[in-house]
């Protein structure tokens, strides 16, 4: 998993971006990951973020893994869920 913060060009936004290889990664390692960027950088701040990229996980398919996700990043973190 590479993950890739930008706090510039654009002043008060966060970018962050988000890469899964192909390979098998379990959600719990995806989870932890998130969490620990949650906690490590993306703490106490009131800058929005936008996050993007691929797990390789399908959010228009239902699976344990995408409801793990959701949970994680709609519910948990109050992310939204976009996509076109």
């Amino acid at each position: 998993m590479t993950v890739t913060v930008l706090s510039h060009p654009i002043q008060n936004l966060r970018v962050v971006g988000i890469y899964h290889s192909k390979t098998r990664v379990r959600i719990s390692q995806s989870i932890e990951a998130l969490t620990h960027l949650h906690y490590s950088v993306l703490t106490g701040t009131t800058i929005p973020t936008v996050l993007l990229g691929d797990f390789n996980i399908s959010l228009m398919q239902e699976s344990t893994e995408q409801k793990t996700l959701e949970e994680f990043l709609i519910t948990n973190r109050g992310y939204v869920h976009t996509s076109y």
